[in-house]
């Protein structure tokens, strides 16, 4: 399950990119290249979940979103719009009017200023330059709201962990007998003598044999006799 915690790392990794020219990205190349040229900030946010190991919901791209209101009317539909102030490490901010200028990744908030990692943007109150940055941005009316991806992320469902298989005493069971004819259930370490033949019917079923296993006297008296003998 993709945490909060991987999105964020693979965001950081990425501080100090520069676009090579006027919006012309690595992220646009592998997401989208016909793109290219196009603000990248949303496709930034995108990739970086993608690389984190969790492919954004689809909100107009198969990846994502390239379009920050879509990002927004996602939020509304699904119930996962806030506006409250104080969010979540993961979540996803959008800025400006109708959240409609610029968006970023939530590292943290105390509830007075978020730090975010953004692509597309530049040190300070900027939505449209040209590197990956990490900023301080006050909850200002620029703050439009978030789209909780941190509760996508807690919700993102978990592979199922494959059972550990009993330890089976029955596989380690055989019925044996002695040169001497006695008969005698063991798991290889010790043994028990078995004088009902009703008895030895039984514990052939369950140990899966089909007949008694013949053994030398000197296996049967290499193991430890238990119970009556």
């Amino acid at each position: 399950m993709t945490t909060a915690a991987q999105v964020i790392a693979v965001a950081r990794s990425q501080l100090g990119y520069v676009e090579s020219g006027d919006n012309q990205t690595k992220y646009w190349a592998e997401l989208d290249p016909e793109l290219q040229g196009s603000p990248w900030c949303a496709g930034f946010v995108s990739w970086v979940f993608k690389h984190a190991g969790m492919t954004l919901p689809n909100m107009g791209k198969s990846y994502g979103f390239v379009y920050c209101p879509n990002a927004v009317a996602y939020a509304y539909a699904h119930g996962l719009f806030s506006a409250s102030g104080h969010y979540a490490p993961g979540d996803i901010v959008l800025y400006g009017p109708g959240g409609s200028e610029h968006t970023e990744i939530i590292v943290s908030d105390d509830g007075t200023t978020m730090v975010t990692i953004g692509g597309n943007t530049g040190n300070g109150r900027s939505a449209n330059n040209g590197g990956v940055y990490q900023n301080n941005r006050a909850h200002d009316d620029w703050v439009y709201g978030v789209l909780q991806t941190s509760k996508l992320l807690r919700l993102a469902p978990t592979p199922p962990t494959p059972p550990i298989p009993p330890v089976s005493k029955v596989k380690k069971m055989s019925i044996i007998q002695s040169v001497t004819g006695a008969i005698y259930v063991t798991d290889g370490f010790s043994k028990r003598h078995i004088q009902s033949m009703l008895e030895v019917q039984e514990l052939l079923k369950v140990a899966g044999q089909t007949a008694v296993v013949h053994c030398s006297r000197v296996t049967i008296d290499n193991l430890t006799t238990v119970g009556p003998a």
